[in-house]
């Protein structure tokens, strides 16, 4: 039974009470406390003193008999040293009992005198469910009884004083099974209980080997008694009578004459089968909660109270790749978790120590450096030493990812629908309203009007057309590049050429408002990029550049190669600028970017939303810097044409 059996309480086992409620292991664990109060049962209804500790002699737990035993308070034992307990248990005696136990793997046995009594031990190993060594079960027993009667046969037998009514009395009196077998092997006698066992009589028995009342032909493979006679010293084993179902804890004890010889060899056999079938159900309790333990579908690791690891199960191992040997005895801290991760979620043991559930997410690093978000639900036990449960939330957290994602997307698109229609509600309406306006006027009044008066309205309605339709334009220009119908077909550009066609479409606008405009771009700059796009990012950018300059203002659109790779270009105005805010949200759609230009012209702000999207999607970026009352500057860049034909592909 390992060091976490000892996370119950004994009034919790005794009254089912199950802690740990909110873990993820709840039904694992309440299922191994089930097993758990039936191995208690049972040994708990041991007289013998039961205890289990550890390699280093630590009581991991033991029965109310053992408590008794050395007088005092069962929770005052747990994690005591247990030969502590027992002055007289020698350091040689202890060396003994790590030897044959955790080494040699058999059973030790001894004696001692305790407080004017005489305890007898027998002790075991305990494995788990891969036989691994984890802690001995030591059974203890009070013969000061059988001793004393012992003690008065042997002087009874040395000085020839007992009577033969004194002797009956005495071997009938004890409950185990003693028998008397001289130099040879042969049985001289056994008391009442020894021939109730066998259920023969004293002359049925006498002068037989022992074996031979078992009708067997030959020695028994294992006998204390045959040991005793080869060593001339005591000797022990335990032994299991199937045709009885009875297991037995069988002594030797020889007496000597005064040459050293053997005379007597008496033979001590106790009924232990109430204790091995304890000692049966604490191995199967302890495989059924290691398989348990190691194939909870949690990773489970356990640390000292100092952060060391002492123990992880199957699944963990599986979780991080690591084995378990290559994680045991390294501080929680080692190895396993990203410094990003501890600097960014401290552990808490303070909040541990207060009795807290602690719950954090973190960065696990695997063997093979794979990073895993994990959910680490920690808390201390009873002996201080905490349990960690780890569950992996990678999925989760890339689903809530994009979740959010999608939920921002979902906002940005509701943001631009809404102020499309705004767009298509108020900005469509203006250009209608002048056109309704005009062409009503011209059909109340034509026949009155003359050449010049109706030569004006038609200029107007040729003027709110004109927007109209570069409204129209841009709108379906945009839900294209939404919904990715946009063709893309990247090519060589003159970027003279492509410059000088979109400043004729602005001429007539520049004029009316008599600014001059300056091109600044040299004759060989050629530039890889889709013309119907960059037609829309040039004309767009000179359009707001005259739209937003006062009259006798002027424009400047230049063009330099930055390096072999890409080709600056910028449009440059003497303008009204922009306040800062309206930088901050400039390629924005939910921001109001849309104001009137410096003669009224109507402006939405879609069409630098455009220049953006286009800009990008031939492998460039966009920028602007503005001043108030001083002009605006807008500048991107594009990849430039090679020749070694590095631009074929699409990007």
């Amino acid at each position: 039974m390992p060091d976490y059996t000892r996370n119950l309480t004994m009034s919790q086992i005794k009254s089912g009470e199950i802690p740990l409620k909110n873990e993820v292991s709840d039904l694992n664990t309440r299922y191994y406390y089930k097993l758990q109060q039936q191995s208690r049962a049972i040994i708990d209804s041991s007289t013998d003193g039961v205890a289990v500790i550890s390699k280093a002699g630590e009581i991991l737990d033991l029965n109310l008999s053992m408590a008794s035993l050395v007088e005092k308070d069962r929770d005052e034992l747990s994690g005591m040293v247990f030969f502590n307990l027992f002055p007289e248990f020698s350091q040689e005696a202890q060396k003994q009992f790590i030897e044959e136990v955790f080494t040699s793997f058999t059973t030790f046995t001894y004696e001692i005198k305790y407080k004017n009594r005489w305890i007898s031990f027998n002790a075991s190993l305990l494995q788990d469910l891969y036989h691994n060594i984890e802690s001995a079960v030591v059974f203890a027993r009070d013969i000061t009884e059988t001793q004393h009667v012992l003690n008065g046969l042997y002087s009874a037998l040395e000085a020839n004083k007992a009577y033969e009514e004194f002797m009956e009395q005495l071997l009938n009196v004890i409950p185990d099974i003693i028998g008397i077998q001289d130099n040879e092997h042969k049985v001289i006698r056994y008391n009442a209980a020894g021939y109730r066992f066998l259920n023969m009589t004293h002359a049925e028995v006498v002068g037989k080997k022992c074996f031979h009342l078992l009708e067997q032909r030959e020695e028994c493979e294992f006998c204390a008694t045959s040991q005793s006679y080869i060593t001339q010293k005591p000797s022990s084993l335990e032994r299991f009578f199937p045709d009885k179902g009875i297991w037995f804890d069988v002594r030797s004890y020889p007496v000597l004459d005064n040459e050293g010889r053997i005379k007597y060899v008496i033979e001590h056999l106790r009924d232990i089968t109430r204790l091995k079938e304890v000692q049966i159900e604490l191995h199967k309790s302890e495989e059924r909660f290691r398989e348990l333990f190691n194939f909870s579908a949690g990773g489970i690791l356990l640390g000292s109270r100092e952060g060391v690891i002492i123990e992880v199960n199957h699944t963990f191992c599986q979780l991080t790749g690591y084995k378990k040997e290559e994680l045991i005895g390294k501080h929680i801290s080692e190895s396993i978790f990203t410094s990003e991760s501890i600097a960014s979620s401290p552990f808490r043991f303070d909040l541990l120590n207060e009795k807290k559930m602690v719950i954090s997410q973190r960065e696990l690093l695997t063997s093979e450096g794979k990073l895993l978000t994990v959910e680490m639900r920690t808390r201390i036990m009873p002996d201080g030493t905490y349990q960690s449960i780890f569950h992996d939330i990678s999925d989760r957290k890339r689903a809530e990812k994009e979740i959010n994602r999608q939920n921002a997307e979902l906002r940005m698109l509701n943001s631009e629908k809404d102020h499309l229609f705004s767009i298509i509600a108020h900005d469509l309406r203006s250009p209608f309203t002048a056109i309704l306006g005009l062409t009503q006027m011209i059909s109340d009044e034509f026949d009155m009007m003359n050449t010049d008066e109706l030569k004006g309205i038609l200029k107007e309605l040729h003027k709110s057309a004109t927007n109209l339709y570069t409204l129209l334009d841009n709108l379906l220009e945009w839900t294209m590049v939404r919904r990715n119908k946009k063709p893309f077909n990247p090519t060589k550009i003159l970027l003279s050429d492509l410059i000088n066609y979109s400043l004729q479409l602005q001429y007539e606008n520049a004029k009316l408002k008599s600014i001059d405009i300056f091109v600044d771009i040299a004759d060989d700059i050629l530039v890889f990029a889709d013309r119907n796009m960059l037609e829309i990012v040039v004309r767009n950018l000179l359009s707001n550049a005259v739209k937003f300059t006062r009259k006798g203002g002027r424009i400047l659109v230049e063009a330099q190669r930055k390096d072999d790779n890409f080709v600056s270009v910028s449009v440059k105005d003497t303008g009204i600028g922009m306040p800062q805010e309206m930088l901050d949200n400039m390629f924005s759609l939910s921001a109001k970017n849309n104001r009137k230009g410096t003669r009224g012209e109507p402006s939405t702000g879609l069409g630098l939303l455009l220049c953006k999207e286009f800009v990008q999607k031939n492998g460039g970026e966009i920028s602007v810097e503005s001043t108030e009352e001083k002009g605006s500057t807008f500048s991107f860049i594009l990849p430039s044409y090679q020749s070694d034909g590095q631009n074929t592909q699409e990007r």
